[in-house]
């Protein structure tokens, strides 16, 4: 009975005087799995804005196959709203005084959404957030129609953009042309609220991207 009892009291006592490392092991092995699913996560969001951006630059592309170049001295119809759309989709408006325009913006950059309208795309931030928050619109060849103005824009001037709860007034400060497949541009800072405007450059071949960066005013 007493080797037992001894046994047992060094097995305990081994058991106290390693369970800090035991302790430590495991804390150790649970922070580097965090770690782990942290870095699958970030490198996720990334392939997922990829894949979001080649939809777009698809849509893009099937856009300008399609449509038709409008003969001078004529007016095109509007194209009829899918019946089937529901006003879920829409998030807000874009507005930008210097063009003229006036468009809604819809959630997710799908061909269906483009026809009717600007569309935000999934995976940027959302309008007001820290961030880059994209808005993508064909360009269309006919004038004044969608982003078919786009290239008038300069720095200075400015962009609002309105979501169900207010509005945001945004600067321009960078004009540029871009290849289609630049992702650069869908990058945030970390600490601006950055607004970026989308489409196709030239209006004939659309084989570049007309890329508008725009900072939220006051923040």
């Amino acid at each position: 009975m007493k080797k037992l009892t001894a046994v047992l009291l060094i097995l305990l006592g081994i058991m106290i005087m390693f369970y800090p490392k035991i302790t430590e092991v495991f804390h150790n092995h649970e922070q580097n799995l965090l770690l782990k699913k942290w870095d699958q996560k970030k490198h996720g969001n990334k392939n997922s804005l990829e894949n979001n951006y080649q939809s777009l630059n698809k849509a893009f592309d099937e856009s300008l196959e399609r449509e038709p170049i409008p003969e001078q001295g004529t007016i095109q119809e509007p194209a009829l709203i899918n019946k089937n759309f529901e006003m879920d989709g829409l998030t807000g408006i874009i507005k930008i005084p210097k063009i003229d325009l006036t468009l809604p913006i819809l959630e997710g950059a799908s061909q269906a959404n483009l026809k009717i309208g600007a569309s935000h795309l999934d995976g940027t931030a959302l309008p007001g957030e820290i961030g880059n928050a994209a808005i993508a619109a064909h360009r269309s060849r006919t004038y004044g129609k969608m982003f078919n103005r786009l290239n008038e824009l300069k720095p200075g001037d400015e962009i609002v953009v309105e979501d169900k709860k207010q509005a945001y007034t945004y600067d321009i400060y960078n004009v540029l042309i871009v290849e289609p497949d630049d992702l650069s541009v869908l990058n945030p800072n970390g600490q601006d609220r950055i607004l970026t405007l989308i489409t196709c450059d030239p209006i004939t071949t659309g084989i570049h991207r007309l890329i508008i960066h725009a900072k939220l005013k006051g923040a």
